[in-house]
């Protein structure tokens, strides 16, 4: 792949972690599973640049958010199927 592209969907990461951010500090979501579905996207996309564009800080901070992304989205289905 060209590397513009993994520019490209670093880039749309970015927008989803930013979008995930502002909805939530402004009240427009709270923090459940369509924010921890953009906050793991939006990871995702900025782990699948950095394989390319390299830089260990930026790749351990977004595999870290990506892993509470996950955790928190799976304990979001378990209480809400446990409650039900």
């Amino acid at each position: 792949m060209n590397a513009d592209i993994y520019n490209i969907i670093g880039v749309i990461g970015t927008v989803l972690t930013v979008i995930a951010y502002f909805l939530s500090s402004f009240g427009i979501i709270k923090t459940g599973i369509m924010y921890q579905l953009l906050n793991a996207f939006g990871s995702t996309g900025l782990i699948i640049s950095l394989t390319v564009h390299h830089n260990i800080a930026a790749m351990i901070l977004e595999t870290t958010w990506l892993v509470i992304s996950i955790g928190a989205f799976v304990n979001i289905l378990y209480k809400k199927y446990k409650c039900s």
